[in-house]
């Protein structure tokens, strides 16, 4: 199970930093995804997905409680997610979109330091 939170992390480290190097690309695949029919589903699978694994391989981690913690958070924003909707998480989104380049290379670089921590608590 941990080797799952590290795959997911490098992936969060990996697309976090092509975000900072050029946000358009990963702005627009996220519009895609949101875009679609199953997109919102497929936010609120991934989370559960995650969440479920943080749970599940808690013990296994150097960090059991932080994981523990993140998987049960998972829960609830994948739960938020489907309060919100798609028309709401659409408009946070272009609210992003709108803001200075500068914060949103502030929350990827956020995006570098949980997928880090999670390859780091895992191993």
């Amino acid at each position: 199970m941990t080797t799952v939170i590290s795959i997911f992390g490098l992936m969060i480290i990996a697309l976090s930093a092509w975000g900072i190097v050029t946000s358009k690309p990963l702005i627009n695949m996220v519009l895609v995804v949101l875009n679609r029919p199953w997109g919102i589903y497929f936010a609120v699978a991934v989370r559960i997905g995650l969440g479920l694994v943080f749970i599940l391989a808690a013990d296994e981690t150097r960090f059991p409680g932080v994981f523990r913690f993140l998987g049960y958070l998972m829960f609830i924003a994948a739960a938020l997610i489907l309060f919100i909707g798609r028309q709401k998480l659409g408009q946070f989104i272009n609210w992003l979109i709108k803001n200075p380049p500068g914060m949103m290379r502030a929350w990827l670089v956020l995006g570098v330091a949980f997928g880090s921590f999670m390859v780091y608590g895992a191993n």
